[in-house]
């Protein structure tokens, strides 16, 4: 069983890799639709609601490529690139051309739209910054006069104390809460009894905010 898991594993990494040098030999062409498919948030989003096989197929497109050469490229059926094809079609992603035969049978020119992608990369660069804005801890006694603010990362390793005065540093969310409870007195530790302040209690709210699936037990309240 091992055995068949770490095969498995073998040949999605070598997948993952065949797909990142496609697109890094597209890249080189130049072409925008082709930047902007190397990009970590668009190859995020993309796995994410069609799957890897789309990224796949979306790093051989180059210019009005058939449903069977796409195929050929991808080494998937011919089914299943038509099948991925029409989801990326209805998700805007994608653009078709035909051309009829002289006995009757239509002929599929994909591309890929740029513009859509491009739309798709800045919406996510915003959400992507304004999460990171959000993520932020603040000392109550400093902030308002010298605006100082620490990343989770940041608070992490100076271990949740303001390099300024020394304080707890509290998640931003919890900012005004605290300067209420304390009625912005400089020790507010001594007046929150609900827990509110501290490190430990901030930073489960915190990434329970951003992630619902995180567990993990509050910290002991705070000692009055």
């Amino acid at each position: 069983m091992k055995k068949k898991e770490k095969k498995v594993k073998k040949l999605r990494e070598v997948e993952k890799r065949k797909v990142k040098k496609d697109i890094k030999k597209r890249v080189k062409s130049n072409k925008s639709e082709n930047l902007i498919l190397s990009t970590e948030l668009i190859q995020k989003y993309l796995t994410e609601n069609y799957g890897k096989k789309a990224l796949l197929i979306l790093s051989k497109i180059e210019k009005n490529e058939t449903d069977e050469k796409l195929a050929k490229k991808a080494k998937l059926s011919a089914n299943e690139t038509r099948a991925i094809l029409n989801k990326l079609y209805e998700g805007g992603l994608v653009n078709y051309t035909t051309k009829q035969s002289k006995s009757g049978w239509y002929t599929y020119f994909w591309s890929i739209r740029n513009d859509k992608l491009q739309g798709i990369l800045e919406a996510k660069k915003k959400e992507d910054k304004e999460v990171k804005k959000k993520d932020v801890y603040v000392c109550p006694n400093c902030f308002a006069k010298s605006g100082i603010e620490y990343t989770f990362e940041e608070a992490l390793n100076n271990k949740f104390k303001c390099l300024e005065c020394g304080a707890q540093v509290v998640h931003i969310s919890f900012y005004e809460e605290v300067l209420q409870k304390n009625n912005k007195t400089t020790d507010f530790q001594k007046d929150l009894k609900s827990g509110m302040g501290q490190p430990g209690v901030d930073i489960q709210n915190a990434r329970r905010a951003h992630n619902p699936k995180v567990g993990g037990s509050n910290p002991p309240p705070a000692k009055t």
